[in-house]
């Protein structure tokens, strides 16, 4: 394939493009946050403040969350740009933003590293740049959105890893490089634990294929196991208390970090035939509406499965029968992460492991499968899949710039944030504010939205159980399910005095109390009420 000056400026507008579509409305589509990034993004106001996450548990290894767990390094790796732009939405999904264009920087310098060809790296970068999979994930602050951007980094620094001990000159850097070769592994642990499954069968597979260069520098090398197991030692000593010995360590109390007992488990294995054979159809499913877990938030329109599959075929294929051994730690990561679907349920989160493999497999079978082609045909090629690229490009962008606000609101809680600010500020002294329960998780949102206290917030009425409650804390009290129309009023109501009258925040479709109200307040989907309780009469 020849090289031009236009085809390489063409290839510039388009990442000029590619960057300003990303940026584009950022913070604002999806307009509010989704439960799991209002959950971090309080555990990242409590880290800043307190050193503690919500539960006041010091310096977690693992959030506690609703009962089932969290991962921390997202929250972690939030807190500078939290502190700087405060508890918006903006600034805890700033950190996707970054690490997504991280990620197509990675992909590029990967592919170099692997067959030093700038033409396929900058196509390998460009079909990341506008991959709707990835571009959905720069948008909003799931922990897991951040594992492509270690998964190329963990391989890339491998790569340098072994470069090193090939052409090893004996100085500083050298030594440095096949030391730390093995460190970035470790983030992904804490990105996401469904890699607890993926990584041993990676770095076997890394070990085999590499063998001669690490036996070569094998001090060196056990120097890196050594960083490496040390980077991990906390998440393995998580896994240790919760899956093992499912009890407190004896020098936990010791450690500059805090090892929290999980209240339930999310990752269980099938243990049955029904159980395999349930979770088997459900992902066969997955796979087949083109990687559609049918959570709203996560609809991608625009990717056709079976034409995405089918054209990582040929890289697949390519990659399996090339000798470059070091293309060959790509497909040794789809393979290990394609064990991921036989052990749990499918959802588009759980296989961002595969999906960033694929999305380096496609650009690269088609490359390589192009290139054997005679100029005529390779243009005409190229001309069709330039068409059909194109085409659910455009797709995706316009329903996700018009589409998709008019039917993620109800995943984003869009609204609410307006309607708790207008509520305290027209709280009166004494007053109470009740935050409907139809609102998943509803605490969450009002104590970050309300930039709550986390320290007084750790002194609040909870309870740690499964799925962690909170009833109420500073003005706020947390009503259940009171607003599904004829469910009896909880014990919760009783904390609203019966003397005084108290605020509401509820969703346009919620039935109000039984008390005379008034609407103080009112968007599309929200409403701020005043209630006045009926007095008892002696």
């Amino acid at each position: 394939m020849q090289y031009s000056k236009s085809k390489f400026i063409l290839i510039g507008l388009l990442f000029v493009v590619g960057v300003i579509l990303r940026i584009l409305y950022f913070g604002d589509i999806p307009n509010g946050l989704q439960q799991d990034e209002a959950s971090i993004a309080y555990e990242t106001l409590s880290l800043i403040k307190t050193g503690a996450d919500r539960w006041g548990i010091s310096w977690p290894v693992y959030f506690i969350s609703w009962g089932s767990g969290q991962n921390t390094l997202y929250a972690y790796l939030s807190m500078p740009f939290v502190w700087l732009f405060g508890n918006t939405d903006f600034a805890i999904r700033f950190l996707s933003l970054i690490l997504g264009l991280g990620t197509i920087l990675l992909s590029y310098k990967l592919i170099m590293k692997i067959y030093a060809n700038q033409l396929l790296a900058l196509f390998c970068a460009l079909f990341f740049l506008f991959e709707p999979w990835h571009f959905m994930q720069s948008r909003w602050a799931f922990e897991g959105n951040i594992i492509p951007f270690f998964i190329l980094w963990s391989i890339l620094a491998l790569l340098v890893g072994i470069e090193h001990s090939k052409d090893f000159d004996g100085s500083k850097n050298s030594k440095r490089k096949i030391i730390f070769a093995f460190a970035p592994i470790a983030f992904l642990f804490y990105c996401s634990a469904i890699t607890l499954f993926i990584v041993p069968f990676f770095f076997i597979g890394f070990v085999i294929l590499f063998w001669k260069e690490i036996w070569a520098q094998k001090k060196l090398f056990a120097y890196a196991l050594g960083v490496l197991i040390v980077l991990t030692l906390p998440f393995l000593l998580f896994i240790l208390k919760n899956n093992i010995l499912k009890h407190d360590l004896f020098f936990e109390a010791y450690l500059p970090f805090s090892i929290p007992q999980m209240l339930d488990d999310r990752a269980v294995l099938p243990s049955s035939f029904g159980d395999i054979k349930a979770m088997f159809l459900s992902n066969l499913d997955f796979l087949k509406n083109g990687f559609d877990d049918g959570r709203g938030y996560n609809i991608i329109t625009g990717k056709v499965s079976h034409y995405v599959l089918f054209m990582a075929i040929p890289g697949f294929l390519y990659l399996l029968f090339e000798k470059n051994r070091k293309s060959k730690l790509i497909l040794f990561w789809a393979i290990a992460s394609s064990i991921v679907p036989f052990l749990f349920i499918s959802n588009l989160n759980r296989t961002a492991t595969l999906q960033t493999a694929i999305s380096l497999i496609i650009p690269i079978g088609i490359y390589f499968t192009i290139r054997e082609f005679h100029s005529f045909r390779r243009n005409v090629i190229l001309g069709i899949l330039a068409v059909m690229i194109a085409f659910q490009s455009l797709t995706f962008y316009k329903s996700y710039f018009f589409t998709f606000p008019a039917y993620s609101h109800e995943f984003f809680e869009e609204g609410f944030e307006e309607a708790l600010k207008e509520s305290l500020i027209l709280e009166k002294e004494g007053e109470k504010i009740a935050v409907t329960g139809n609102l998943i998780f509803n605490y969450v949102y009002a104590a970050y939205y309300a930039n709550f206290d986390p320290a007084l917030f750790h002194k609040s009425n909870w309870k740690l159980e499964q799925h962690a409650q909170v009833f109420d804390f500073g003005p706020f009290v947390m009503l259940g399910k009171l607003y599904y129309d004829v469910v009896p009023y909880p014990q919760n109501v009783e904390k609203l005095s019966k003397e005084n009258t108290f605020l509401s925040v509820i969703r346009t479709e919620d039935s109000p109390l039984d008390f005379p109200h008034e609407i103080l307040f009112s968007n599309e989907r929200w409403r701020v009420m005043r209630y006045t309780p009926i007095k008892e009469i002696d």
